[in-house]
């Protein structure tokens, strides 16, 4: 044990269906690049074509991008499958990554702090002293289309 303050993080990192049709829609300010290392390089406006601000189908491309300023709530479409499931979080996790591997499944992540960065806090992360704790909610909510 430590009698220092640590920094924390947290994330869940649920993968769903990828198919033809799935739509994606959630609200952010920032886009992050991926950098050689697969890890958040530089934090820019969410480019047009880079948005899911309106529904939109989800990309059969490779994307590892964490996304800022998240409102914490976001919408999966699956008509081939007779769903639809709405994801909301707390407030404190305000990033969101976004990973297509290519293979059938996306991953679309909440998190409190920019992906990758394990140590500074400005990204994110809390420092937590010993006893101290830190807790969100994530909540998925399943509706029949």
């Amino acid at each position: 044990p430590t009698d220092k303050p640590l920094p924390v993080g947290l994330g869940l990192h649920p993968y769903f269906p990828h198919l033809k049709n799935t739509t994606l829609h959630f609200e952010t300010q920032t886009f992050w690049l991926e950098g050689p290392d697969h890890l958040p390089t530089e934090g820019l406006a969410v480019p047009p074509e880079l948005s899911f601000s309106t529904p939109k189908k989800v990309p059969l491309t490779w994307r590892n991008n964490c996304y800022g300023g998240w409102r914490g709530r976001a919408v999966i479409g699956q008509p081939d499958l007779g769903y639809r499931l709405e994801m909301t979080a707390d407030s404190g996790l305000d990033h969101l990554m976004f990973y297509t591997p290519q293979t059938g499944v996306f991953a679309l992540e909440p998190q409190s702090h920019l992906s990758g960065r394990t140590c500074v806090a400005t990204d994110g992360l809390r420092k937590l002293a010993p006893g101290e704790r830190l807790e969100a909610r994530v909540t998925f909510t399943v509706t029949a289309l």
